[in-house]
């Protein structure tokens, strides 16, 4: 009988090595995702899909009702928060080769003792306390990668004020996609690139407004803006992870947060 404890811990130990084997094998199979790891690195854009029946003018005409549930739902207590928005300025260079991203890097060097000291004594001499926290601006090549281009339709029933509706929302997927070169910030010398810009090249200078219901999101609906932020010039929504290879091409999952999006911007008609 004394011996049963033993057995019972043994298999217990035995069990939770099982457990932890299988998980480790399964955490490769969601987690190994090139295209997403690619995204979040800024190598490669997410896929965007578009709304078929839903023009700019209807965009900007409601765009004011749209912020304002946005800033409604954002500014709502800590932990109730229905949106979080990341607002991102993008500096342009249109040319015939590709598309350039004017991009600031801060450098990361790991100066030695010696080179401490002097940067310290440098500092003292100049008042600036951040000397070696210095930036870099530099053209981030944008490559066009052609991808599929499908028109599906998607149904949805929302319910509106005690009516149940049904929709059907004919969207375009997009998957050509822009890849850039990887960034290592191990070796800065060897990733900040350095061009020989074409002469005509065109300079766009917008905001782009990306709007999700978690901050960790895969899916997020996304507004372009002129410099001034007064007229939205593009919208659509993206996709990390959210395209089948199947006639179906989208998940439940992003569905879900496309019906969500225009429900709770009132763009049903």
């Amino acid at each position: 009988m004394s011996s049963q404890p033993n057995n019972v811990r043994r298999q217990k130990k035995n069990q939770t090595a099982r457990q932890a084997m299988m998980i480790s094998g399964l955490q490769t199979i969601y987690r190994n995702n090139a295209n997403s790891n690619a995204i979040k690195k800024n190598i490669q854009s997410e896929t965007r899909i578009f709304f078929l029946d839903i023009s700019l003018s209807d965009i900007n005409e409601k765009y004011a009702k749209i912020h304002q549930i946005i800033e409604n739902g954002r500014l709502r207590p800590k932990g109730t928060e229905i949106f979080f928005v990341k607002k991102q300025m993008e500096h342009l260079l249109l040319t015939d080769k590709c598309i350039y991203e004017i991009k600031t890097q801060k450098l990361k060097s790991k100066p030695n003792s010696t080179h401490k000291q002097t940067m310290h004594h440098l500092a003292q001499h100049d008042n600036r306390s951040n000397i070696d926290n210095e930036y870099t601006q530099f053209l981030q090549p944008k490559i066009l990668i052609d991808g599929d281009t499908t028109t599906i339709d998607v149904k949805a029933c929302i319910v509106q004020e005690s009516s149940r509706k049904h929709y059907t929302i004919p969207v375009l997927i997009d998957e050509s996609y822009f890849k850039s070169p990887e960034i290592n910030n191990t070796v800065q010398q060897e990733n900040i690139y350095t061009h020989h810009i074409p002469t005509e090249n065109i300079y766009i200078k917008r905001m782009k407004k990306i709007v999700r219901f978690h901050i960790n999101s895969p899916n997020a609906f996304v507004f372009i803006f002129d410099e001034y932020e007064k007229n939205i010039t593009d919208f659509y929504m993206t996709t990390e992870n959210g395209i089948l290879q199947t006639s179906d091409k989208l998940n439940n999952s992003f569905k879900d947060d496309l019906i969500s999006f225009l429900s709770h911007f009132k763009l049903c008609s």
